[in-house]
């Protein structure tokens, strides 16, 4: 299973942290580079829908997975964005890059950011999206809750 790490150091599991609390009902995964323009225009966004939507059930999770350098990104990496963003969601680090991973992962990591929204219940991922068009995430989200 996916096992990530919080921007705090702490362990962040899929199982545990989301599909286990029974208020969440959608979860919308989305990756960020410290290098990407789209990723930080995005988090503010992300930061609207998770006051607007929270309630509702959706789960809001940031995975950061490079930094200005294109390395790895670190605890200390998420900390940074979590801080320079001003954000509230749940703030991971993806430093082996396990969501973009040619062989098992989700997306190509240059078209980045990618957005996954899943169903929760279900399981079932209902979309999958490079590059951030707000529109469209907002559309899902309002059909699923």
């Amino acid at each position: 299973p996916l096992e990530l790490v919080r921007d705090t150091g702490e362990t962040f599991s899929f199982d545990a942290d989301i599909y286990a609390d029974d208020s969440k009902r959608l979860m919308l995964l989305t990756t960020a580079a410290e290098w990407c323009t789209a990723c930080i225009e995005e988090q503010s966004q992300l930061e609207g829908f998770h006051g607007e939507y929270a309630d509702d059930g959706l789960a809001i999770v940031v995975s950061v997975f490079e930094d200005l350098n294109f390395q790895p990104a670190t605890e200390s990496t998420a900390a940074n964005w979590r801080a320079t963003h001003s954000l509230t969601v749940d703030v991971v680090v993806d430093s082996e890059n396990q969501l973009g991973d040619p062989n098992t992962g989700y997306y190509d990591p240059e078209l980045t950011p990618m957005n996954m929204l899943v169903n929760i219940d279900t399981m079932q991922i209902l979309s999958i999206k490079t590059g951030w068009d707000p529109s469209v995430v907002e559309a899902i989200i309002d059909a699923q809750l």
